[in-house]
């Protein structure tokens, strides 16, 4: 349960969202609003997979790393040290990145087509 939590708070917000707008009645509200929203969750864990994360847990390991490294436990001075970003999987970041840019382009697409009519 704990793994879903945030696609659950998401999908709840998202339902809220779609239904305030469909409330106001104006049904291109609605579709900009979600799009809006969508291209805002995933632009954040886009960011947060290819920077800040990634780069806070690497040297928060490290740290972790340095301090129980120790004479003491057997086997503990061999491990190496590696980095979380190195780990994280090229394809979620580019699936990430391709559904950011794709949302971008669909509130584009329909701003323009609102300021046209």
């Amino acid at each position: 349960m704990k793994k879903h939590i945030q696609g659950i708070a998401f999908l709840l917000q998202l339902i809220g969202l779609v239904l305030f707008s469909l409330t106001t009645s104006e049904s291109f509200l609605t579709l900009f609003n979600t799009t809006t929203y969508i291209f805002l969750f995933h632009l954040l864990i886009y960011l947060s997979l290819v920077t800040l994360h990634a780069r806070f847990f690497d040297g928060f390991l490290y740290g972790m790393h340095r301090v129980f490294r120790s004479k003491n436990r057997p086997g503990s001075m061999e491990t190496e040290f590696q980095p979380v970003s190195e780990k994280i999987k090229r394809p979620v970041v580019h699936f990430f990145k391709y559904q950011t840019l794709f949302f971008l382009l669909s509130n584009l697409l329909l701003l323009v087509f609102y300021l046209l009519n």
